[in-house]
């Protein structure tokens, strides 16, 4: 059946549609979480709303579509009444593009450099909170997005971050956990130090407690 092993050209363009819709949607929902006070079926209520705008026919049952479970028990099912808390899915998305920028500080990263950097994210307690084989997951296909594109992957890392603009605690934590990754290979290098001084620039966190200015305690 050599006939099925390609698609048509109609069918990748419905595809490429689709993915494109899934990905502003995506954004669109995420824009509207507002931590301790948003439930995951308001946004299922909202995704909805915005899918018949569209046009967009469910993918699978309507009761479960869209599926929005937020927190470490999140699954594939009907959407909860949980309200959505600092610290789920968005935080770790955030935490995983800080340190992939971080890696991704000298344009590469090795295969030394990337153990090394696992290594100090497996001790980190940010990381540890999510999981750590979770983030490395996610870290490992962040970089390879990088690799493919970097202005796609840069651009996808730092919307990733600027999610937890305004959110103080996670927002020091991901600089923390970005330093502990910069630090992985016994330094604390120029493009690394402005990488996270970028990433202090997006979440409007100072960079002074973390020894990021020139000539004010610089890290060794």
């Amino acid at each position: 059946t050599a006939w099925l092993e390609r698609k048509l050209p109609a069918e990748v363009a419905i595809l490429r549609r689709a993915a494109r819709l899934t990905e502003q949607l995506e954004h669109e929902a995420y824009a509207t979480v507002v931590p301790g006070v948003t439930r995951d079926s308001d946004i299922a209520a909202f995704l909805k709303r915005r899918m018949r705008e569209l046009g967009v026919e469910d993918g699978w049952s309507p009761a479960q579509n869209p599926s929005v479970n937020s927190g470490p028990d999140r699954g594939h099912s009907h959407a909860s009444t949980r309200v959505i808390q600092p610290g789920d899915v968005i935080q770790m998305d955030a935490v995983v593009a800080g340190c992939a920028m971080v890696a991704q500080a000298d344009g590469w990263v090795t295969p030394d450099e990337r153990k090394r950097m696992i290594d100090r994210m497996r001790n980190s307690p940010t990381v540890a909170f999510f999981g750590a084989d979770d983030v490395i997951v996610l870290f490992d296909a962040l970089n390879l997005r990088f690799e493919r594109d970097l202005d796609d992957g840069e651009t996808t890392a730092e919307d990733a971050v600027s999610r937890l603009r305004g959110q103080s605690g996670p927002s020091r934590a991901l600089i923390e956990t970005a330093c502990a990754v910069a630090e992985a290979d016994g330094g604390f290098d120029a493009e690394e130090r402005a990488v996270i001084l970028r990433l202090c620039t997006i979440l409007d966190v100072d960079p002074a407690p973390f020894d990021l200015i020139p000539g004010a305690g610089d890290r060794q």
